[in-house]
């Protein structure tokens, strides 16, 4: 198991005795996760952290990776069923992708490439294939992510047209990890004094 998975396991472990539930998101190649002690290794690996929710950490492979054997498939799937780890497939819609493929990986979670997200509001094309993964995600019962947000305009966009989670610089620039809880106790703070504005 590499230093990277190692490291965000024990992060996220930290926030959990903090009384912080956050996922982490750690990419990982499919030759990575098609050695055959790979299930072996994430299964001890979580032992070691029993405070650690195995729902929290989500494993992210690059769309075009994850095309290259069904091996790769039987990992996530044993991956998910046997510990609860699931698996999100990044920079969807910047490779070769494969409806029937789609159907047969068991990933959670497709990851709109930031390439499409950045120039929707310019580019007919671009939100249609911003929405077509929406939808496309909702027919498969996937959750939908959409990466590089930078902007109010781009969140609300996505919001409207069903997108479920957004990542990006108009929700935080990269942090510290010690940073974390403090940034996410300020975020509801602010979040709750809106909505509370908003009521009056």
């Amino acid at each position: 198991m590499n230093w990277v998975l190692e490291q965000a396991v024990e992060q996220v472990q930290q926030w959990q005795q903090q009384g912080l539930s956050l996922q982490v998101s750690v990419n990982v190649s499919a030759r990575q996760i098609q050695h055959n002690d790979f299930i072996e290794k994430l299964k001890n690996l979580l032992a070691a952290h029993p405070d650690m929710p195995p729902c929290l950490l989500e494993l992210e492979l690059l769309e075009t990776s994850a095309l290259e054997t069904r091996q790769t498939a039987e990992v996530v799937e044993a991956a998910g069923e046997q510990l609860g780890v699931y698996f999100a497939l990044d920079d969807f819609g910047t490779g070769y992708s494969s409806l029937t493929y789609l159907r047969q990986l068991p990933v959670r979670t497709l990851k709109i490439d930031r390439s499409f997200v950045s120039t929707m509001h310019q580019s007919d094309g671009d939100m249609a294939i911003v929405k077509g993964i929406i939808e496309l995600a909702q027919t498969f019962k996937r959750h939908t992510v959409a990466e590089g947000v930078e902007t109010k305009a781009e969140c609300e966009t996505l919001m409207e047209i069903g997108c479920d989670t957004v990542q990006g610089y108009y929700i935080a620039k990269p942090m510290p990890a010690d940073e974390v809880f403090d940034w996410v106790r300020d975020f509801h703070q602010s979040h709750r004094a809106v909505k509370k504005k908003q009521k009056n």
